[in-house]
């Protein structure tokens, strides 16, 4: 871990110090996992990186039904209601 140095203001050092202790965590913790939910709702997620949870995903799931590479355009507006 790389450690830096940041400036909260009064009020957002006390509710950060009450919320750590409440969680049971440090605040760097907290901070940490503020960071990772800010960078990833912020950056792109890489081409490769999707292409990589695209591929997991593949056969993992089972719909039970036998038609579903030629009528998925049919079960998809029955699940969307439409």
């Amino acid at each position: 871990m790389i450690r830096t140095q940041i400036q909260l203001t009064e009020s957002q050092a006390e509710r950060l110090k009450r919320l750590a202790a409440r969680e049971g965590v440090s605040m760097a913790e907290l901070i940490r996992n503020g960071v990772e939910d800010l960078l990833t709702a912020r950056l792109p997620v890489e081409r490769e990186a999707l292409r990589q949870r695209a591929l997991a995903a593949i056969g993992r799931f089972r719909s039970g039904a036998e038609d579903l590479g030629s009528a998925h355009d049919r079960y998809f507006e029955e699940a969307a209601g439409e």
